[in-house]
């Protein structure tokens, strides 16, 4: 867990306006629009389309020009430079006992968030004892939920409706 008195160590231009930024811009251009991260404070249940260990999905991304010069400019350097900023934008930072249930949904084509980031979520997850799914739809990829006629968009928004019944 992430301690508090990191999350106040870096503040450009305010720390909650660095957070909407880094979030939307990450979110948006790198993970797709369908996602929520594990750190939500709501405790509703959490849909989960992107990295999950951010010095790892920098390191190890399918396509690190685009990744990394996206990341080091929001970021403000990379993960040597800013190990805390990294730490602190991975959803596995903030995974406890009391995490709410998880969806995580994945192209197994992505060009962008590799496989491995869902495995490291997943193996966090059952290592906190948390309710969580997985699926890796064949074909899909990087934000295919954009394709609304899509048969992988459509099979995740029927497991995301299933899921946010059940754990709602």
């Amino acid at each position: 867990m992430v301690q508090q008195k990191q999350l106040t160590s870096w503040r450009p231009r305010g720390f909650y306006q660095w957070l909407l930024t880094i979030l939307a811009v990450i979110a948006f251009l790198v993970i797709g629009y369908m996602t929520y991260y594990i750190w939500n404070p709501s405790g509703l249940p959490n849909i989960m389309s992107g990295p999950a260990d951010m010095t790892e999905f920098y390191n190890n991304d399918p396509s690190p020009d685009y990744v990394q010069s996206v990341m080091e400019t929001y970021i403000g350097g990379t993960p040597s430079q800013f190990p805390d900023r990294y730490t602190i934008l991975s959803p596995i930072s903030y995974i406890q006992e009391n995490t709410p249930p998880t969806i995580t949904l994945l192209g197994a084509s992505d060009r962008i968030v590799p496989e491995e980031q869902a495995e490291i979520l997943n193996g966090k997850l059952k290592e906190n004892n948390i309710p969580h799914e997985f699926y890796l739809l064949p074909k899909a990829d990087h934000i295919f939920d954009l394709v609304p006629d899509n048969l992988s968009t459509q099979f995740a928004y029927e497991k995301v409706k299933a899921f946010l019944q059940k754990y709602n």
